[in-house]
């Protein structure tokens, strides 16, 4: 973009800004939707549903629904009730449902949220096991994860281990973690 241009930073604004407007359109229109088909037992449109109601700012109502949808016990509503409580700044009560989301084949990124949990319960060296058993399943967040803990615990040797692929690809927020330690 050329940024000396006023006209093409115009159009760009106003390109940006129509989708925008579209994107909550959309997630307005969806919303009832999202309701109907959670009342009918849908899970995935309930937990759609509660984070919307959370990105929305509607505490009470986003928890009574992703509480609802983690009754069946799949590890997406788990998943998403587990980091809707870490979002409200409530850790210890995100481990149960973490925990048992974790339990599942597909759940690295419970294993990287509930090491979260962990972490911030003071419960260290169980997050890491968390982060690197996440890692070896390729999820992309776990190696930052564990880094970012072994440094905060003065282990950066070992961090070193989780964050030499992704600084060798170039991942900004891996770039700055060595710096931190360099």
């Amino acid at each position: 973009m050329d940024l000396d241009d006023p006209g093409r930073c115009s159009s760009t604004w106003h390109g940006l800004r129509s989708a925008v407007r579209n994107e909550v359109r959309s997630r307005l229109a969806s919303k009832p939707l999202y309701r109907r088909a959670a009342k009918a037992g849908n899970v995935g449109a309930a937990c759609l549903l509660g984070m919307l109601l959370h990105e929305e700012g509607d505490e009470e109502a986003a928890e009574k629904v992703l509480r609802e949808a983690a009754k069946s016990r799949t590890p997406q509503a788990l998943r998403d009730l587990g980091y809707f409580l870490l979002q409200t700044n409530r850790p210890e009560q995100a481990l149960i449902p973490l925990r048992r989301a974790a339990e599942s084949d597909a759940a690295a990124g419970a294993l990287v949220l509930l090491g979260t949990a962990l972490e911030w319960t003071g419960e260290t060296e169980e997050a890491l096991r968390c982060f690197t058993r996440a890692a070896r399943s390729d999820d992309e967040d776990a190696p930052l994860a564990a880094a970012r803990l072994l440094i905060t615990e003065d282990r950066d040797t070992e961090a070193e281990v989780f964050l030499g692929p992704a600084v060798a690809q170039g991942v900004p927020d891996a770039l700055h973690l060595r710096g931190v330690i360099a």
